[in-house]
């Protein structure tokens, strides 16, 4: 499909429906119309269904409406939270009419209060498969994350899916994980005006990352632990360095990290890292960095115009030849 599972199509699939201007919190929110039993007005109703009521449940979705100017009508006075467990649920933007065609709802921060952690709080211990299509979270200047794990409350919040949203304009980082959340995977999304890092993922391993966009950030672009797998991304004009992950298990390839304050993409920890297929070009130290007791495969990279400190030509940075080994295969 386009624009959601392939699973969660079919005769057992339920279709709710939220609209942020027409909407009300009283309907039965089964129908995209407004009248006794049309659309919920907010999506704290719709994620409290999600958590105390059968209805939606596996394999349903939730569609959040356009509306004339979702900025204004999908702006929450608090922080959402996610405190369902195992709920193979989708939640995605639509048009007008209900129907998703692709069309990107925005969710606004502007209105939290200037304490508020996150627009989204993760604190369930089993989300299963919950997916998350066509949504802008949109910090508004304001919200510290966009989104947030709690360390404790979502220690095993694994296997989330999230695809063509936009994680934007949060005071600190666009997602923040203090918690492992494994197995996240992320598609065809953009993290980009952040004040700290577009993705924050130091605790959380085996994540999933495929053309995405990591751009303008204040910090890192991203930064995610082991066992990662990112394929057809960018990094770009971030201010702390591009991309760091942990060494072991991760993948690298087709990839371009250009333009970053600081390293282009940097390991740390112990195992092993391939890169493939990427181009790693103007940052402003090392183009790639590794740490000790890493060894790193490159195959049919390109480097040029890396700078140190120094200001001379520095491509690569190895932490101890005696520990840490570098093979490259057509690599220039």
């Amino acid at each position: 499909m386009a624009y959601g599972n392939a699973h969660l199509v079919g005769s057992t699939c339920k279709v709710l429906y939220v609209h942020g201007l027409s909407g009300n919190d009283s309907n039965d929110g089964d129908n995209p119309h407004f009248g006794s039993t049309g659309a919920w007005k907010t999506l704290e109703k719709a994620f409290t269904q999600l958590k105390s009521s059968s209805d939606p449940n596996d394999n349903d979705q939730i569609r959040i409406m356009k509306t004339p100017d979702d900025s204004k009508y999908y702006r929450p006075t608090k922080g959402l939270t996610a405190d369902w467990n195992s709920k193979e649920v989708l939640i995605i933007g639509s048009n007008e009419d209900g129907v998703p065609d692709g069309t990107i709802i925005e969710l606004h921060g502007g209105s939290l209060g200037g304490s508020t952690a996150a627009m989204l709080f993760w604190n369930t211990a089993v989300s299963d498969q919950t997916h998350f299509n066509a949504i802008k979270w949109n910090g508004g200047g304001v919200a510290q994350h966009c989104w947030e794990f709690e360390s404790g409350g979502a220690e095993n919040n694994h296997g989330l899916v999230v695809s063509n949203c936009q994680f934007t304009n949060a005071t600190s980082h666009g997602i923040n994980t203090n918690a492992q959340a494994n197995y996240t995977t992320f598609y065809n999304c953009r993290f980009n005006d952040n004040g700290g890092a577009g993705v924050s993922a130091a605790d959380s391993s085996f994540s999933g990352v495929h053309n995405c966009l990591f751009d303008n950030n204040a910090l890192k672009g991203a930064r995610f632990n082991l066992g990662v797998s990112i394929t057809n991304c960018v990094f770009r004009r971030n201010g702390d360095g591009g991309l760091r992950t942990s060494a072991a298990q991760t993948k690298i390839l087709d990839c371009i990290i250009d333009g970053n304050t600081g390293s282009g993409y940097q390991t740390t920890g112990s195992g092993q890292t391939t890169i493939i297929n990427t181009i790693i070009s103007n940052n402003s130290q090392y183009g790639y960095s590794q740490g000790s007791n890493v060894e790193t495969r490159m195959f049919n990279c390109h480097f040029y115009n890396n700078r140190s400190n120094h200001a001379s030509a520095q491509d690569f940075y190895n932490a101890d030849e005696t520990t840490a080994h570098m093979y490259t295969h057509g690599t220039a």
